[in-house]
């Protein structure tokens, strides 16, 4: 019965089947999704007061110098979907979601490989089913915007873990990076993750290369300098907006995260300062050098230590921004999982 069972569950069919109770979750309203109104303003000002000349050239908002437009652009296949198809973001926000949501999968799943390849452990056909599950699940616990966070970063993780085991053109894979920072634009903290994140192994992977080499890599050196540039200007913006936003008060932003939950029971304001202030200083340091010394050794767990590391320093600041790390956790947590299991017991 259970070999039936294992040889009629197909990959595919787990999937179908995964969208299937998915749309089944949303269409009877137990699950909604509603995006967010920074997206739709532009939107529908976009398409009455201009005659939709912005939303057919959304690269024209940053000439408006407008600080939503880059996660304005990064939302722009939903967007075309909406318009194309004359539906309401109601209707296909669910549907962007779950191809956001299958496609990330599809990613972990490729990481997850390279991962076990490492350990000497076997991929196996179900991984991105199993990943794809997971997904899903946190979804109905989540507004969305988040998916749009763990495929930016599965997309930056995948680049770099492919740069470290040498798989793919070097130029692509600087694309394909670039592309997982657009999409984690949807927040300002996960930008801030994701573009350190960037920068860091850029300049770390530059660094070993010097030591290593005793010469300066060309290659990387542009690399870094560009990133540099292009995220620069956007983190400027976005500290901008949310110093606005907070009106200029440390303690607004941190009662924002994680600190919230000990100022409710009578922490003073001054000493959470203090204690995470250290906290912070303490997780980057320790990522900082354990992140050099795994690509001096030539590990290949120097992006996941990045990732984990960041969303834990600046998660102080948003919940948004600390579950940032998640598909780092899902593809650590599978290694580990698969590790177990290849263990022999020891019975005494």
């Amino acid at each position: 019965m259970a070999s039936l069972t294992l040889k009629f569950l197909t990959p595919g069919r787990l999937n179908a089947l995964l969208v299937l109770i998915f749309g089944l979750l949303v269409t009877s309203g137990i699950k909604t999704f509603t995006i967010w109104t920074q997206i739709t303003d532009i939107y529908y000002v976009c398409l009455t007061e201009t005659s939709g000349q912005y939303y057919h050239n959304p690269l024209a908002l940053f000439a408006m110098h407008d600080p939503h437009a880059l996660r304005y652009l990064a939302m722009w296949p939903l967007i075309e979907m909406s318009y194309l198809s004359g539906q309401d973001f109601a209707t296909t926000y669910p549907c962007y979601l779950l191809l956001v949501f299958y496609v990330t999968s599809c990613f972990l799943a490729r990481i997850l490989s390279m991962l076990q390849l490492s350990r000497n452990l076997t991929a196996t056909k179900f991984d991105q089913p199993c990943i794809f599950a997971i997904l899903l699940l946190v979804s109905l616990f989540m507004n969305g915007r988040l998916a749009m966070v763990f495929l930016g970063v599965s997309l930056i993780l995948y680049a770099q873990l492919s740069f470290l085991v040498q798989q793919g053109r070097r130029i692509r894979l600087f694309l394909v990076q670039f592309l997982g920072l657009l999409f984690c634009s949807v927040s300002s903290g996960t930008f801030t993750v994701a573009c350190c994140m960037v920068i860091i192994f850029q300049a770390s992977v530059l660094a070993v290369q010097v030591m290593n080499a005793k010469k300066l890599n060309k290659p990387s050196l542009c690399y870094l300098v560009f990133f540099a540039v292009v995220c620069a200007p956007f983190m400027y913006i976005f500290a901008l907006k949310n110093l606005s936003f907070f009106k200029y008060s440390l303690s607004a932003m941190l009662l924002h995260g994680a600190p919230e939950i000990f100022y409710s029971y009578g922490v003073a304001l001054n000493v959470l300062g203090v204690v995470f202030a250290a906290y912070c200083a303490i997780i980057l340091f320790a990522t900082m050098g354990w992140n050099l010394l795994s690509l001096k050794k030539g590990g290949i767990y120097s992006p996941i230590i990045l990732l984990i590391g960041l969303s834990l320093c600046l998660g102080i600041f948003g919940y948004s921004t600390l579950l940032t790390m998640l598909p780092a956790l899902v593809v650590l947590g599978a290694v580990g999982y698969k590790q177990y299991l290849r263990t022999p017991v020891i019975r005494f």
